[in-house]
Order: structure tokens, then sequence, then C-alpha cells
């Protein structure tokens, strides 16, 4: 995988780390329209992720995500929330934090500036 692409599906569930799940996270990056993705973005405002990925396949960023699952930079770990369901939720792992940090002055700029394109 790309080291871009790697630092951008970290630095986006350190955003929202242990809240969502692998799906709503590729859905977000391809650009659903999905009601939850609509409030999230709003919530915790990260407008700036949303549809970055729009052109690849849905299959494509699950691949990706897989692959930092299997790496142990992101791991799944299923809560309870409040309907009672278990759901299983990413967080991004020691490993992960780690990578962020050492590439942030490398691809901080980069992202921002797929960010503010991304308007």
């Amino acid at each position: 995988m790309d080291e871009f692409y790697k630092y951008l599906l970290l630095s986006l569930v350190s955003e929202l780390d242990g809240e969502r799940g692998k799906a709503f996270f590729v859905s977000l990056l391809r650009g659903s329209k999905q009601k939850k993705v609509l409030y999230m973005l709003n919530k915790k405002s990260i407008w700036g992720y949303y549809n970055l990925l729009s052109l690849l396949n849905r299959s494509s960023v699950e691949a990706m995500y897989d692959e930092l699952i299997e790496s142990e930079l992101l791991y799944i770990k299923s809560n309870r929330l409040t309907d009672g369901f278990l759901y299983p939720l990413l967080h991004i792992d020691d490993a992960g934090k780690k990578y962020l940090e050492e590439k942030d002055k490398e691809y901080s700029s980069r992202l921002k500036d797929a960010f503010d394109s991304n308007v």
C-alpha cells in the first residue's frame, strides 16, 4: 500500500478511535451520503476526509484497512452500544500511533493539501 494512503487511513481512524467500524470508514472515504456518515462529518468536523478515495472501489479501500489490521496498526474490538448489540469498532494500536508520529512531518502538509483540494 502507498505510504500516504496508510497515513491517511490511520489518521482518520485516530480521529474517531473506537467510535465506528471499518465499513463506516470505507463509506466516508468513498463519499457515501448515508445519514450516519453525514452526521459524524458534522459532529467531528472531519469533512476533509470525505470522498477522498471516491475513485477507488469499495473492496480496494476495505483491502487497505485489512492490511493495516493484519500489520497490527489497527485492531477491531467489539463494544456494546446503547441498543445492546455488539459492534466491531476500529481502534488504532500503539504501533499505528507511533507510525503517525513518525510520518507526520512527511505527510501532514500533503494531507492538508488533499483536504483543501477536496472542497
